[in-house]
């Protein structure tokens, strides 16, 4: 659906996407000054990238990633990223990016009793490294990547209950 006539309004129409996020404009009377204009404009943002400081702090990179994702995800999902990153800027102080290794991220994950939690905090850890490694083209690699996922056991009384409704179920056969 790049370019288009808008059968109502009688104007030319572009759109394209670029690194998941749309850009498009209206109003155009030919199909050539659509197809000028979406090629300049391409341009244009792909031109635009986003300048790196030498030496990135946590801080301002959990800041950057909360930016995006509150535009990008919901509501709940944004408090516990927003939660998560606070949690280990406390823990950790707002170390370089660059200098955080896995035995870090491990001794924060370490604090949380579950493995549901630690497994989610641990996510939203990989997902801020993985964004920050793409939009500024970082040649670091992620350190959450080298730890694995905990296993998660649901709670005792739980298992229990599900054995019960079986042992009822073949009862009934």
């Amino acid at each position: 659906m790049g370019i288009y006539r808008d059968p109502i309004r009688k104007e030319w129409v572009y759109k394209f996407e670029y690194r998941k996020k749309a850009y498009g404009a209206r109003g155009f009377v030919t199909r050539r000054e659509a197809i000028t204009a979406r090629e300049m404009r391409r341009k244009e943002v792909k031109s635009v990238q986003q300048p790196i400081k030498a030496g990135m702090g946590f801080r301002e990179a959990a800041n950057a990633y909360l930016d995006y994702s509150k535009r990008k995800h919901a509501k709940r999902t944004y408090d516990y990223k927003f939660l998560t990153y606070k949690s280990f800027l406390q823990t950790h102080n707002d170390s370089l990016l660059t200098d955080i290794e896995p035995t870090h991220i491990t001794a924060y994950l370490n604090t949380f009793k579950t493995n549901a939690v630690y497994n989610a905090r641990r996510k939203d850890l990989s997902a801020l490294f993985e964004w920050v490694i793409w939009n500024y083209k970082l040649s670091m690699s992620n350190p959450c990547q080298q730890l694995e996922k905990m296993p998660h056991e649901p709670p005792q009384e739980i298992t229990q209950s599900f054995l019960c409704l079986f042992r009822q179920k073949d009862t009934y056969q």
